[in-house]
């Protein structure tokens, strides 16, 4: 086996892992988004502490999709890297800044008395923070979705010159 085959066949393994982590990553969020988190919702009977709950598991699995990031974009070719990058930011964004306040708001929800006029813009930020979150979330899923549409185009390619 010659060195430019074994330099293919090496890069093949990278493309198909790198499919493999946008693929988990793609079907992780959509569990979380439209499965695990509306259950938390249905099941725990006060708001609030679901809404902690809820805020417990997207920071946890922020955690998480760093490490994939991470993973997409040494594994991505040079021509993949840059939405490997880009999905970086989702993570660092939500578990440094929305997460956080989130919480933030969550607890001064929590703390505040339905009369006080403070909580008409607690929960406007709430609102802002959590629309914020679904809309970048629904960007960073049509990112990934593009990613491993690419990475699978470029496999099929790479199965061909094997």
């Amino acid at each position: 086996m010659g060195m430019n085959n074994l330099l293919q066949r090496n890069s093949h393994q990278s493309l198909a892992l790198a499919l493999a982590f946008c693929l988990s990553w793609m079907l992780a969020t959509i569990f979380i988004d439209f499965l695990a988190v509306p259950a938390v919702f249905q099941t725990v009977t006060s708001r609030d502490e679901a809404a902690s709950l809820g805020v417990t598991i997207f920071t946890r699995f922020n955690y998480i999709e760093i490490i994939l990031a991470l993973f997409l974009c040494i594994l991505s070719v040079k021509s993949k890297r840059i939405i490997s990058l880009v999905l970086i930011v989702f993570p660092l964004l939500y578990g440094l800044y929305l997460s956080p306040n989130i919480d933030k708001m969550n607890k001064l929800k929590m703390a505040t008395i339905d009369e006080d006029p403070k909580m008409e813009k607690i929960q406007a930020d709430l609102d802002f923070y959590h629309n914020f979150y679904v809309k970048a979330d629904s960007a960073k899923l049509l990112l990934l979705i593009l990613l491993f549409g690419l990475q699978l185009k470029d496999l099929y390619k790479k199965e061909e010159t094997l």
